[in-house]
């Protein structure tokens, strides 16, 4: 695990291994919270995951992959909620759905 601490809080670049020695997740901490951009790869070294973090949610563009490297679901999330339009796809890259989820309120 390669990580670097201010103030006793996480600072700045991220990556954790697999046994293997592969990279696992590698990102960024800004005063102990995630941001920017998050990667998480599998014990084979396939990228799984993408996403964008802002203050420790998830905030931004987020993509999944299938095994083969193509994209199994992508979308936006703002503020740790889906946001947006999400479209799904089949492991041949074809569109199987999409949904449209509203902003975040704000206020309860």
């Amino acid at each position: 695990m390669e990580e670097r601490f201010r103030a006793g809080e996480l600072h700045g670049p991220f990556v954790e291994y697999h046994r293997g020695g592969g990279k696992a997740r590698e990102g960024e901490y800004a005063r102990g919270a995630k941001t920017g951009r998050w990667t998480i790869w599998s014990p084979s070294g396939t990228r799984e995951e993408e996403a964008e973090f802002k203050d420790g949610l998830p905030h931004g563009g987020f993509t999944a992959y299938w095994p083969g490297g193509g994209k199994k679901t992508e979308g936006r999330r703002c503020g740790g909620a889906q946001c947006g339009t999400w479209r799904s796809y089949d492991e041949r890259g074809a569109l199987v759905g999409s949904g449209e989820y509203g902003e975040p309120s704000l206020t309860p």
